[in-house]
């Protein structure tokens, strides 16, 4: 019976590490989303930045990234690179993403802002 409830134990400990190092290998790399509204944005995110790219609507950003935890981070627009100025929005306008559920080959994020009230909810897909 100890030998039951020490492997149960174990179990659920190694269930945790494994979310949290799920979330903490999408810190950095190639992702893609594509919506019937916004066609599809390629985004690379590093350490500090993430530079999404949409040729459906011919633009490219750049967005400071910020971990709040291994599941959340908080992107405040730095620059468009390509395509309308107005993508900036007002100055203080961020996005905080939560990473709800990690895949093999991709994730859902639920999105929030400072600046609508609307929660949205996308699958993002890693490229690499």
């Amino acid at each position: 019976m100890k030998l039951l409830l020490i492997l149960l134990f174990l179990g659920l400990n190694l269930l945790g590490l494994g979310q949290t190092r799920g979330c903490q290998s999408l810190h950095e790399g190639k992702f893609k989303i594509t919506t019937k509204e916004t066609g599809t944005t390629i985004f690379t995110r590093t350490k500090n930045l993430q530079i999404e790219e949409n040729s459906d609507f011919g633009f490219k950003m750049i967005f400071n990234v910020t971990w709040i935890d291994d599941c959340t981070y908080v992107l405040r627009p730095k620059k468009v690179t390509k395509g309308d100025p107005s993508l900036m929005g007002k100055k203080g306008n961020f996005l905080t993403i939560r990473i709800k559920d990690v895949k093999e080959n991709s994730y859902v994020g639920v999105t929030t802002s400072n600046f609508f009230d609307t929660t949205l909810e996308f699958k993002i897909e890693v490229l690499k």
